[in-house]
């Protein structure tokens, strides 16, 4: 049964995406760097492509799934033709469209696995729940920041002097008006404050359904 596989796997990287400062990541040569977050997603991708070509029942629902949300796939494909024709017509092409296929690809192949692995409404709640769940922990972590006034996972930079430079922002002062702003897993306070905005509306739908 890859779906239910999948489906937990898929609540690991939603923990795991949140939990982990994604600006951490290990790196071992000229290796690209390592992380808990990149191991679990590539994970999760990669059996979902195995079970994609593995299970027909997976590729049938899947196809079932997409057909029902054709006016968004529509939306889809004229946003990325927008970006696209916005990339060729930058100065710098061949990077602008490199930055393109890396920012969506990635998350349309996760936007695919979700919609290949949700069944009912039932999945979604579970998945809501463990977004909710995630974002109490990066408050809890935040909490913890907040007392200790410094980054807690300052330990963790690689020992390399230039990674180790080009992280040094992150644990610059952040007090603003006497004020100590947290930034918990997160690059700043603002992309903190962001995320968090966001899983409001989902802590409050499960609120209200119980």
């Amino acid at each position: 049964a890859p779906g239910g596989i999948l489906r937990g796997i898929l609540a690991v990287v939603l923990v795991v995406s949140a939990v982990w400062p994604g600006y951490i990541a290990f790196k071992f040569g000229a290796a690209p760097g390592i992380s808990p977050t990149r191991i679990v997603y590539w994970g999760l991708v990669l059996l979902w492509l195995f079970w994609l070509a593995a299970s027909p029942t997976l590729r049938v629902h899947l196809f079932a799934q997409w057909g029902r949300f054709k006016v968004l796939h529509v939306a889809f494909a004229i946003y990325f033709l927008w970006l696209l024709v916005t990339a060729l017509a930058s100065e710098n092409t061949f990077a602008s469209i490199y930055y393109l296929v890396k920012l969506l690809l990635g998350a349309y192949i996760f936007y695919l696995i979700v919609l290949s692995v949700l069944r009912n409404a039932d999945d979604v709640e579970r998945l809501v729940t463990w977004i909710v769940v995630a974002a109490a922990l990066v408050s809890l972590i935040g909490i913890a920041e907040g007392f200790r006034k410094a980054n807690l996972f300052s330990a963790l930079f690689p020992r390399d002097a230039e990674q180790a430079e080009a992280l040094a922002w992150i644990v610059l002062d952040k007090t603003r008006g006497g004020a100590y702003r947290v930034a918990s897993t997160f690059t700043h306070p603002l992309a903190m404050a962001e995320y968090l905005t966001m899983c409001l509306p989902l802590a409050a739908y499960l609120f209200v359904n119980g």
